[in-house]
């Protein structure tokens, strides 16, 4: 039998549609659904994962029926999962629609107990409606928090995010033209979005307007003055009137009187808040507004790097996000082990006998080191197959080591390296093991960046591969050597 025929993915194919990054959608993206439907697929929900996720739901279903809900705080190193936990999360919470039948919550089971708090989560969300709202706060720019907020809120509804042009559409729905006005636009041959993008100077929508409502203005100059005076560019928005817009304007167009079960995701809340105290003050406002001021409808995570007792920047929000979700490295190899590495339950046992055959050998590899073998390595052995887990240790000190800007992301970078490796041993025979060297292969360029790998060493052992036979294994070992 050959290593490709041992698990669930084939190695052989594309097994990372995503690259090993979660993306929380941004302003003017559109969603390739066929991505979200992998991440899904592949959504591994053990652990702090299924504990960050449960903890979530039955926190918003204890307090339906009170005036706030409590915000959470999801924190992590970098690309230890939180975008990709939160994403997820607001997926399910929405039950996306894949169409044939498929939705987000029964793509793939869930835990019963998830499942058990979805079905409350669900009976809620058919009286009331249901909104997911996600994004990050530096893509939405602006010089105002709430604004800022405003069009992440409005992009989650299809509207438009500049606020002059949302108060137009708002303004034209509420005077029941909004949808002859589109078919009026198209019939002119252009596109009500564009149209609405130029409100100032497009002819045919004052011209659509004005056929529509002719005693509004006495003609196409006036009622574009008209709409300049009405619809005037904002850049701020008051705290009052920013409850007021949503729960006046932008909910009713969807859910009548009623709020909506909404679950709002605000991803690298850290990053964006830097050092700045002032912004870390915005932030300590929205959450206080989003969590009290919509009858306990609207729950609220944010995610950053660091726990918020941690870091003096964010002690000040520790009040508004005041229960933690904590990721660790344990649900990094929990979800590699779940997804690129998952084995057919048919092979387990007879791959469970030939590393048993082989533990000396194996328990002997980089013995003595703190790369060694454990003994609760054992429970670990067919999960972790192709990799020993003297390659593991070392791979996961060495992804830490390269990455000490903490830019890339020890999930993503672990996920790549290890489905690559993967694939130079999915042809050969059970028992051809992954090269721990592979990483070297691998990162070369990191190495190098990070200062960590001369350009001199890296040409000694490039030579000594090239030249083949014995010199390519004496390259080899050096690549190991260095490594280590």
């Amino acid at each position: 039998m050959k290593n490709k025929d041992l698990f669930t993915l084939n190695p052989e194919q594309v097994n990372l549609k995503n690259e090993g990054v979660t993306k929380i959608r941004t302003l003017n993206e559109k969603e390739d659904s066929s991505i979200v439907e992998y991440e899904l697929k592949t959504f591994v929900c053990e652990g702090e994962y299924h504990a960050g996720l449960r903890k979530i739901l039955e926190f918003y279903l204890q307090n339906y029926n009170s005036t706030e809900q409590k915000a959470f705080w999801v924190s992590g190193f970098f690309g230890s999962g939180k975008s990709h936990l939160v994403k997820m999360a607001s997926y399910l919470w929405s039950d996306f629609d894949f169409g044939s039948g498929k939705t987000a919550r029964n793509i793939k089971p869930l835990p019963q107990d998830i499942q058990d708090l979805f079905v409350e989560i669900d009976r809620k969300q058919k009286i009331q409606g249901k909104l997911s709202v996600s994004g990050t706060l530096k893509d939405f720019s602006s010089k105002d928090m709430r604004y800022s907020f405003l069009q992440i809120f409005l992009n989650a509804l299809g509207l438009p995010q500049q606020f002059h042009l949302f108060k137009f559409v708002c303004w034209a729905k509420k005077e029941g033209i909004y949808d002859a006005l589109k078919k009026m636009v198209e019939a002119a041959g252009e596109d009500l979005e564009d149209e609405i993008e130029n409100l100032f100077v497009s002819s045919v929508l004052a011209k659509s307007v004005l056929q529509l409502l002719p005693k509004m203005a006495e003609n196409e100059a006036k009622l574009r003055e008209l709409f300049n005076a009405q619809f005037p560019k904002v850049e701020q928005i008051g705290r009052e009137e920013f409850i007021k817009t949503i729960k006046k304007d932008i909910l009713p167009l969807f859910f009548g009187d009623k709020i909506p079960c909404t679950l709002i995701i605000l991803d690298e809340v850290q990053q964006f808040i830097d050092k700045n105290t002032e912004l870390a003050f915005d932030v300590q406002l929205l959450a206080e507004d989003l969590s009290s001021r919509f009858d306990g409808k609207f729950i609220l995570v944010g995610t950053g790097q660091s726990a918020l007792r941690e870091n003096e920047y964010l002690k000040k929000i520790k009040d508004r996000f005041p229960i933690a979700i904590q990721l660790s490295a344990t649900d990094i190899q929990t979800v590699i082990r779940k997804t690129i590495l998952e084995k057919k339950p048919t092979v387990i046992a007879n791959l469970n006998t030939q590393l048993e055959a082989a533990l000396g050998e194996i328990s002997r590899n980089l013995e003595g080191t703190v790369f060694g073998y454990l003994t609760e390595d054992k429970e670990t052995l067919v999960a972790d197959y192709p990799l020993m887990p003297s390659t593991r240790k070392l791979w996961n000190k060495t992804l830490k080591v390269i990455d000490i800007a903490g830019n890339s992301g020890l999930l993503r970078n672990q996920l790549r390296v290890v489905d690559d490796g993967l694939k130079t041993i999915a042809e050969a025979e059970i028992g051809q093991l992954v090269a721990a060297d592979f990483i070297f292969h691998q990162n070369p360029t990191q190495l190098i960046a990070a200062g960590l790998l001369t350009n001199d060493t890296f040409n000694i052992i490039q030579q000594r591969k090239a030249k083949g036979g014995d010199d390519a294994i004496e390259g080899r070992i050096l690549s190991a050597v260095f490594l280590i």
